[in-house]
């Protein structure tokens, strides 16, 4: 609607409309030219009602068809309508069920009789600090924490309590992106989230890891933290030390920055706790008694989420039941998210079996093993469990299917605490040959890059090659540089592996586009740098990683494609990105004032040129 009064106004300049906003003291708006600018011609939302119904008001006085009065009228209902239809998430009120957003489930106890979902909650330390953060959200700052500890030591269940204060004040949001796929779903919505919404980023690995994907969540992290117009948002998260340590050690990266300042580190063990008051909880609760009277070493939170009993149920499993366990763990530490394809577990499951075993096996081995690695623990999720989106619900709504595998089968998770107790038990075990058969056949697309890249880590070069040939074949760039790498070192005049990369890399990803650009002119393929370069990335690689399009505008220049260059210099301007731009030519000294939001260069300013404001 604005658009079209503004065309049927004549297309008057920024100058102009700022001009008439400011001199009509009856508008409650006062937008400058860059606000204007963004009213018009921005898809998102404007932040605030009274800029667009002042812009609206003075583009209709222009025309001699719309009547001030009653656009402005319709703007504020259009500028609602929209807040309403484009909000993020479901209201905080609503989630009620703490399982929906993965605090695990406790054990259950012979002595309970009816008790509530959770047991008590008792404080440490760290919630003290995580309820200051709420606080600081609730008070209107955006803010993020993310709370790091090893498997099942209470930091989802934190994160779930120190919610109770936005519960209360009302008015709240809650966005959990995980579906299709973490990466994807929070880069889905992540431009949409408005003020007044909780961001759930429970294993925050899986959102900021893997790494083009991840660096966009985090760009698109900072943007949201450092907008005013979109706060107060929270952004609530969980790490294990490891993947702390791992997404944190380049000191240059989106993730690195978002991180910086947020993390909230919980003790492994129940210490202090109010001792008083937890034997107060454990009077009013049997599995919290049970949990203070048997958990090692403190390690009261772990024995609620069913870890020892998770131990147990692996040593007591029947020959299967611990293949399937095992291939599961191998398959989560070499580098497959936990959306485990059945297919890849059952073709797996042979090669951790004797032939004696193999033979013995039974025709439903598969029903029987899945059963047992399924059957909670003490009321707590069993070892391995399928993954299902679809939840119970009352009244009616659209249906959405099954978790589903990339072949359209089931999916299947494994549990946290044995994830953590397989990384570091099996450290040194390299998984055998089947296992590597099967993930280059049935894992899913998006991590047979990460497979390929663990295989070649442990000198298996063929398995690597395979699996990043398939990723390849699947789009991804950071496997199609390792492919074209690696084959050249093995085979330096074969030119294959480099024309697959050139022909099947997806173009989105400026950093990975960079590195293969890289790889493809190491190895000498001029042709297949020509091939890709015809495909015309600049003009279709993503904006949202600086880096990434810094490391791209330099090999295009190394590969001499000027045009590429100029193209995505371009692109650049278009969308603010200047400090990029300035890196291009000889635009430095033009644009040494600055730029106009229309995009040319400003004129000369000074010192005196800047308003005193008291």
């Amino acid at each position: 609607m604005i658009y079209e009064l503004y065309v049927e106004a004549g297309a008057p300049s920024l100058e102009e409309m700022a001009a008439l906003v400011a001199a009509d003291d009856g508008l409650a708006g006062a937008p400058e030219k860059d606000t204007i600018h963004r009213i018009i011609r921005d898809t998102a939302v404007p932040p605030s009602q009274a800029d667009v119904v002042a812009v609206v008001t003075v583009l209709a006085r222009a025309t001699t068809t719309w009547d001030g009065h009653d656009v402005a009228q319709r703007a504020r209902d259009l500028w609602v309508a929209a807040r309403l239809g484009s909000a993020v998430g479901v209201p905080l009120g609503e989630v009620t069920d703490p399982f929906v957003l993965e605090v695990h489930r406790p054990i259950a106890s012979e002595r309970a009789g009816t008790l509530p979902p959770l047991p008590p909650y008792v404080p440490r330390p760290h919630d003290r600090q995580l309820a200051g953060v709420v606080e600081r959200a609730a008070g209107g700052a955006s803010m993020m924490a993310v709370l790091v500890a090893g498997s099942s030591a209470g930091k989802t269940r934190a994160c779930w309590q120190a919610l109770e204060p936005l519960r209360e004040a009302g008015g709240w949001r809650l966005r959990h992106p995980f579906d299709p796929a973490r990466p994807e779903a929070a880069l889905r919505d992540l431009d949409r989230v408005g003020p007044r919404t909780v961001v759930w980023l429970n294993e925050t690995q899986d959102y900021l890891g893997g790494g083009e994907a991840g660096e966009r969540v985090a760009a698109g992290l900072r943007t949201l933290l450092a907008a005013p117009s979109r706060g107060p948002v929270l952004v609530l998260g969980t790490l294990w030390p490891a993947h702390h340590a791992e997404l944190t050690r380049r000191p240059e990266s989106q993730v690195r920055q978002v991180l910086d300042g947020t993390i909230i580190e919980v003790p492994e063990t129940f210490t202090g706790a109010d001792p008083a008051a937890l034997q107060h909880a454990a009077g009013a609760d049997a599995r919290l008694a049970e949990a203070i009277e048997h958990a090692e070493d403190g390690q009261i939170t772990q024995y609620l989420a069913g870890g020892p009993e998770l131990l147990a149920r692996l040593t007591a499993a029947e020959p299967a039941a611990k293949a399937v366990i095992w291939a599961a763990m191998d398959a989560r530490r070499m580098g497959h998210h936990n959306a485990l394809p059945l297919s890849l577990l059952e073709e797996a499951v042979p090669a951790y079996l004797t032939a004696t075993q193999y033979d013995q096996l039974g025709q439903d081995w598969l029903e029987r093993a899945l059963a047992y690695t399924a059957q909670p623990c003490k009321g707590a999720s069993g070892p391995v469990t399928r993954i299902r989106t679809q939840r119970p619900h009352h009244g009616r709504r659209r249906r959405a299917p099954h978790a589903s595998a990339h072949d359209g089968g089931p999916v299947y998770q494994l549990a946290d605490y044995l994830d953590q107790h397989g990384r570091a038990t099996r450290a040194g075990h390299i998984p055998p040959t089947g296992f590597w058969e099967a993930a280059a056949v049935h894992a899913h697309p998006a991590d047979q890059g990460a497979l390929g890249d663990a295989a070649w880590e442990r000198g298996l070069y063929r398995d690597a090659t395979q699996l990043h040939k398939n990723a390849t074949t699947h789009g991804d760039p950071r496997a199609a540089r390792s492919l074209v790498d690696h084959l050249h070192r093995l085979h330096p005049t074969d030119q294959r592996p480099s024309a697959h990369a050139a022909a099947h890399a997806t173009l989105n990803n400026p950093g990975g586009v960079a590195l293969l650009l890289g790889a493809l002119r190491q190895a000498g393929a001029d042709d297949q740098v020509t091939a890709l370069l015809a495909r015309d990335p600049a003009a279709q690689v993503a904006l949202d990683n600086p880096s990434g399009v810094a490391n791209l505008l330099g090999r295009l220049r190394q590969v001499g494609a000027g045009d590429q260059v100029t193209a995505l210099a371009d692109r650049l301007l278009a969308v603010g990105m200047l400090d990029q731009f300035l890196q291009i030519g000889d635009h430095r000294e033009r644009y040494r004032f600055g730029r106009e939001p229309e995009g040319h260069p400003a004129d000369r300013w000074g010192w005196e040129d800047l308003l005193d404001l008291e």
